[in-house]
């Protein structure tokens, strides 16, 4: 299953270079989706152009944190809090200093 995955990713690698579409190496990544942990940690070594891509349980896709392992909205919405969090945080602290208009 490897071998083929790498072949076809080779021949998206070639048909970008001809077309000249690019592919940043360093932000691409493998995700595996599967309820099955045997399964998601079959597919390991993939390559583009010789380097081999990360493989991950979850990644972040158009703003969106997505996971492997139970395919939910777990991961995201954990991220989503964290930031919520500290744009709160910053508010109470200025909450004094900004003048109250009416």
């Amino acid at each position: 299953m490897e071998h083929d995955l790498n072949i076809e990713i080779h021949n998206i690698s070639l048909w970008c270079k001809a077309n000249k579409p690019s592919l940043n190496i360093k932000k691409t990544c493998t995700l595996t989706f599967s309820h099955i942990p045997s399964v998601r940690n079959r597919i390991n070594n993939i390559y583009i152009d010789g380097t081999q891509i990360d493989t991950v349980s979850h990644t972040q896709f158009l703003g969106v944190i997505i996971d492997n392992k139970k395919i939910n909205w777990n991961e995201h919405i954990k991220y989503t809090s964290k930031i919520i969090s500290k744009s709160v945080g910053i508010f109470w602290k200025i909450k004094n200093e900004v003048k109250k208009t009416n």
